[in-house]
């Protein structure tokens, strides 16, 4: 991960040397301005603003990740939230800023299940925004995305269909949700745009590809920017996946497509 500081003082990368993983902070001109020396994994980092860090560090067992808040110019670090999971972490996901550079949306699975939280980086609250039986992301690198105005996130959700991701937002201050894009099939990797009046994202069907869309804020509007499937196929000839349950050693019946 490489990623520049807001305004641009600095930049931070994470990088590999003697088989231990480590995150450094430079100047443009490259002068060193601080480099970790940990036997953690430095894992995703997030620029709050020009002089803080978010930095998620996991152990090398991969069964505790820390979230600590890092300044840079002095070196000093505050453990501001801790995962521990003794069945081993899942994905790391990379922590989103809002823009008043104090608070960051993070994906984490206190309750099994991948849900959004948001985290006061000055005083190490987390409060949360969303909940259920359902994974509120689509992929490992599918992040939820907080709007300009830093009033909510939207984000991809298999609440409405096990077997399909639509896009959903929550407002930050009252943790409502509302479905933005709800088309059968999965649509994931929103982005605002600029002035956060639209909303650009990958969406694909039982019979189309990735294709990019956009829509407006609310969801109206939806049209195909870019077109993914080959000339000469046929879709209406493609095999159709079934959604289904394979019974687990606990006696849970685990979901999967065929």
């Amino acid at each position: 991960m490489l990623a520049w500081a807001p305004d641009g003082p600095a930049i931070a990368v994470t990088f590999e040397e003697s088989g231990q993983w480590d995150l450094a902070v430079t100047e443009p001109s490259g002068r060193p301005v601080w480099r970790s020396r940990t036997e953690q994994i430095e894992g995703p980092f997030t620029w709050l603003r020009p002089n803080r860090l978010l930095v998620a560090r996991a152990s090398v067992t991969y069964t505790v990740r820390e979230w600590e808040a890092l300044d840079p110019t002095s070196g000093a670090e505050r453990l501001l939230h801790l995962e521990d999971e003794p069945d081993g972490l899942g994905a790391g996901f990379r922590a989103q800023a809002h823009p008043d550079g104090w608070h960051a949306v993070l994906v984490l699975r206190h309750e099994g299940w991948w849900h959004l939280y948001l985290l006061d980086t000055d005083t190490g609250h987390l409060q949360t925004l969303t909940g259920g039986v359902d994974e509120d992301v689509g992929h490992t690198y599918d992040h939820p995305r907080i709007s300009a105005d830093g009033r909510e996130v939207v984000f991809s959700t298999n609440r409405l269909n096990l077997g399909m991701r639509h896009l959903f937002s929550v407002d930050i201050a009252s943790a409502a949700l509302r479905p933005v894009i709800s088309a059968a099939g999965t649509s994931v990797e929103a982005e605002w745009s600029p002035d956060g009046r639209h909303l650009a994202y990958k969406h694909s069907t039982l019979h189309h590809a990735p294709e990019i869309w956009t829509a407006d804020r609310d969801g109206h509007g939806a049209r195909r920017l870019v077109g993914a499937m080959p000339d000469g196929i046929d879709a209406e000839h493609l095999a159709v996946p079934h959604l289904t349950k394979t019974p687990g050693a606990d006696g849970r019946e685990i979901p999967d497509t065929c």
